[in-house]
């Protein structure tokens, strides 16, 4: 990850395959401010290159979510 001043901390609620390729049910990642879920797609990614290649429902705080949400803390 690249290093900044400023960002928020990301849980990640994980399910079905993702939590296989990712080995936890939950994980916890820190971004820059004004990421974006496919900023934490990629990010993921690194940990679990098989990722960009599934076809991912996101959702944000139990709301569906397109790529380009943007995310805060928690």
């Amino acid at each position: 990850a690249s290093s900044y001043l400023v960002g928020v901390k990301i849980r990640v609620r994980c399910f079905a395959s993702v939590r296989e390729l990712l080995g936890a049910d939950l994980v916890e990642v820190e971004l820059p401010e004004g990421a974006t879920l496919a900023a934490l797609k990629l990010e993921l990614a690194e940990r679990a290159p098989d990722l960009l290649r599934l076809p991912l429902t996101q959702a944000v705080n139990r709301r569906y979510a397109t790529a380009d949400h943007q995310l805060a803390d928690g």
